[in-house]
């Protein structure tokens, strides 16, 4: 029997009773897991409370809605920033075709761009200018018959007085006519100059607003970058607090079976071995 009771103690001192103290073990690294867990979720959720206060969301529906109107306002503005700068790169053309024409005329001393028609089309409102024109007419439906009379004649003599007539009245005409040519390349050239002044006060304005907006655009292009980021970093805090607050439950739950085992103690129960009595 001495032998029996031995076997069995041994066999309680290094099965059962070291099983034992293996889950009282477990439990104690339970016990520190958790805690240091506790103190992890916390601390994660505090990081978590802080960003999303910061960034005024409460779930995850406005947190995406706040990306989608910082990504749609910068957007936005780049179309506007690019419709400025074609604007701009319009009044740049148009300044330059302004300058063309301006040196143009500016080295057009005699006016030569400036049309017969445009002349005329002023000058028909002028009275001297009608009736020089028709004195003219006149003068000139005569010379061929004044030219065709003997010398001496009486026809003659109104034919030398019709060509004395003809000349300075063919002078005053043309000078009514480059006057008034003159005129009108003065007054392009004031109209041409006014015109290139306006449209470089227009390049100005555009180019200082254009430079201010690329600087607006800019801070939303900034705005927009960092609430994607605190979107990914709320998401990722989030993630991190569902992870961990999943390693605290699965441990809490081994712990507490743990626990029952411990309080229920062994399942195997041993009496000493004694020997039989014998038969009378």
């Amino acid at each position: 029997m001495v032998i029996v009771n031995a076997v069995v103690k041994a066999y309680m001192d290094n099965v059962v009773y070291r099983e034992q103290e293996k889950r009282a073990r477990r439990l104690n690294e339970l016990d520190k897991i958790r805690a240091m867990k506790e103190q992890d979720v916390r601390k994660m959720r505090s990081e978590l409370k802080q960003e999303e206060e910061r960034m005024g969301v409460a779930d995850e529906r406005t947190l995406t809605s706040q990306v989608q109107l910082a990504a749609s306002i910068y957007f936005e503005s780049q179309r506007e920033f690019q419709r400025m700068k074609s604007e701009q790169r319009t009044l740049a053309g148009n300044l330059r075709e302004a300058e063309r024409i301006l040196n143009e005329m500016e080295n057009d001393q005699e006016g030569a761009a400036i049309s017969d028609l445009e002349v005329v089309s002023l000058l028909n409102g002028d009275p001297i200018f009608r009736d020089l024109r028709s004195r003219l007419a006149v003068l000139e439906s005569t010379r061929p018959q004044a030219n065709a009379n003997p010398s001496g004649s009486k026809q003659s003599q109104d034919a030398n007085r019709t060509q004395a007539d003809y000349e300075p009245t063919k002078a005053q005409l043309d000078k009514l006519y480059e006057g008034t040519r003159k005129m009108i390349r003065d007054a392009r050239l004031i109209a041409l100059r006014q015109e290139k002044r306006h449209l470089q006060n227009e390049l100005d304005i555009s180019s200082g607003q254009l430079t201010a907006f690329e600087k607006e655009v800019e801070k939303k292009k900034e705005i927009a970058e960092s609430v994607g980021r605190s979107s990914i970093n709320v998401q990722m805090l989030r993630a991190d607090v569902e992870n961990n607050e999943k390693i605290l439950r699965d441990v809490c739950e081994e712990a507490e079976r743990l626990k029952v085992e411990l309080r229920s103690g062994s399942r195997v129960t041993v009496t000493p071995a004694e020997l039989p009595e014998s038969p009378d």
